[in-house]
């Protein structure tokens, strides 16, 4: 069999065999669907916490209010007066999740496989704290809160039932926005590592996305900000671990009888 060229943005002229492709894109997926399968479960645990999740929105609008920033509620009346946009950022805020998210694992896996292993980390952490504050702090959406309108239920397509204690999904996980978070990351790195000055274009995804989230009214503004802050900490704690772990391996290199054990 012929082998796969790809040129990486870190190793040129890296060859791919098919086989060996194939294995490590069928290792990657089975990594990814167990982490998957840990954030269904792990996010449901607060799913009917209703009571806390209500209270927490009525914070959420008490402080968006104190800052003079209340807005969903205003861009969301302006967009349902455009149904062909309601419809738009409906699909947008379902097709450009995972599907792009997933694309962007494989792409880097294939086409950049220096940048893969960080960027899946960075998302795995990110996507690990979020976690933590669904738990820790359940969240009701504006969907869910008179004066807001449920634009999936109006004018489809409809991914949530009705009955919020229903389904796979848990409706009271809004802070922080995975939606908004995901597509910052998958923006950054495509920009980090394409050189063609057209992939600038993908900073439009997130902006579009943080629309598509407030206009849907399945996310406040706030819930945006938090996953730009777990982003943030999960950078930085990757980063230290990354250093304390070169540290550690320099040391083990400098000590001649550990170097030679670890030879050995």
């Amino acid at each position: 069999m012929t082998d796969v060229t790809f040129v990486s943005d870190e190793v040129r002229g890296v060859r791919w065999h098919p086989r060996e492709l194939l294995r490590r894109i069928a290792i990657e997926c089975a990594v990814v669907a167990v982490l998957f399968g840990v954030y269904r479960v792990v996010r449901g645990f607060r799913k009917d916490d209703l009571a806390v999740a209500f209270d927490n929105a009525a914070d959420i609008i008490g402080m968006e209010s104190m800052l003079g920033l209340l807005v969903e509620d205003d861009l969301q009346r302006w967009i349902l007066s455009h149904d062909a946009l309601v419809t738009l950022l409906n699909h947008y805020y379902i097709w450009f999740h995972f599907p792009v998210a997933v694309g962007t694992l494989l792409w880097l896996l294939v086409w950049r496989p220096a940048s893969y292993r960080p960027f899946r980390n960075l998302m795995t952490a990110t996507t690990g704290l979020a976690l933590v504050v669904h738990v820790l702090y359940p969240l009701a959406p504006p969907r869910l809160l008179p004066g807001f309108v449920d634009t999936m239920h109006s004018h489809g397509p409809n991914i949530y039932p009705s009955d919020i204690l229903q389904g796979a999904a848990n409706q009271i996980a809004a802070m922080p926005s995975l939606h908004f978070g995901w597509a910052v990351l998958c923006a950054g790195v495509l920009i980090r590592v394409l050189d063609a000055p057209a992939r600038w274009l993908f900073a439009l995804h997130p902006l579009a996305m943080f629309v598509a989230i407030l206009a849907t009214a399945n996310h406040w503004w706030l819930d945006a900000v938090s996953a730009m802050l777990l982003i943030a900490l999960s950078a930085a704690g990757l980063e230290v671990s990354r250093r304390i772990l070169r540290h550690r391996n320099a040391h083990v290199l400098q000590s001649p009888t550990l170097a030679h054990e670890r030879v050995s």
